[in-house]
């Protein structure tokens, strides 16, 4: 990403829509290799670092990456919501 249009969530929305997508098409996890300036995005959308690496380009160029996994939970949150009324408020 061009750096005039950094830390305005453009990434984060990118991850967070092809995890979406994954989700859709029944992708239990997802696997990517971040480069040390990637690496902190994909820490705060909850990638975890499996191992670093180095990333081999064309004409011998290495470059150090880390390999990053998630775990895509496939089960909706099911969320339970009690309201209590005045009466009940001194039995909590």
């Amino acid at each position: 990403m061009h750096p005039s249009w950094a830390r305005r969530g453009i990434e984060r929305r990118i991850v967070k829509c092809c995890e979406r997508a994954a989700r859709q098409a029944n992708f239990r996890n997802l696997e990517l290799i971040a480069t040390s300036v990637g690496e902190p995005l994909y820490t705060a959308c909850g990638f975890e670092t499996v191992e670093p690496i180095e990333h081999s380009f064309p004409y011998g160029l290495l470059a150090p990456a880390v390999r990053m996994s998630k775990s895509l939970d496939t089960k909706p949150y099911h969320w339970v919501v009690r309201v209590r009324s005045e009466t009940e408020t001194d039995r909590w």
